[in-house]
């Protein structure tokens, strides 16, 4: 009911941020599991819940090594704030040791760092791997399963109504 009531901008800037922010009613997780090197599925509903503010939760997943990507969220997470911080709580949350996690620090969102860390090897190898200067993995298999299983936990911790990737 509040989208359609939200003329603050003649509709054009909350469509977009809408369109971008896919509401979700319920988050299907994956996991991988260690069976006979197969990777099973298993999913599990978690429903967006208000937080003891009476806000919902959005959650952002900022690339602190890229500073586009680092902007871009919070440029989103910014607008949404000024223009819907009576409905929405912006969390923003990367990895540790990203070059440009400060400028998350210093916004005044929440910030939440998760393992794995960033380190310069790694960074490196993410770019080569980017630019296609490499053929490999852009994350080691253990990196990316402690990523999925970190993820896993902040989405049951906040149970947000969007993910913003």
């Amino acid at each position: 009911e509040r989208m359609k009531a939200c003329c603050c901008c003649s509709g054009f800037q909350c469509t977009i941020v809408f369109l971008i922010l896919i509401p979700l009613t319920a988050i299907y997780i994956s996991t991988y599991g260690y069976h006979d090197n197969h990777l099973p599925i298993y999913k599990e509903n978690i429903f967006p819940e208000k937080n003891e503010d009476g806000k919902y939760i959005i959650l952002f997943a900022a690339e602190t090594i890229n500073l586009s990507e680092t902007t871009r969220m919070l440029l989103l997470a910014d607008y949404i704030t000024e223009n819907h911080g009576d409905i929405f709580e912006c969390i923003i949350f990367a990895y540790k040791n990203g070059q440009y996690a400060n400028f998350i620090h210093d916004s005044g969102h929440t910030f939440i760092e998760l393992e794995p860390k960033w380190t310069p090897e790694k960074v490196e190898h993410f770019y080569q791997v980017d630019r296609g200067e490499k053929f490999d993995d852009i994350f080691p298999m253990n990196d990316f399963r402690l990523r999925v299983n970190n993820e896993i936990q902040l989405y049951k911790k906040y149970k947000p109504v969007a993910v913003v990737i």
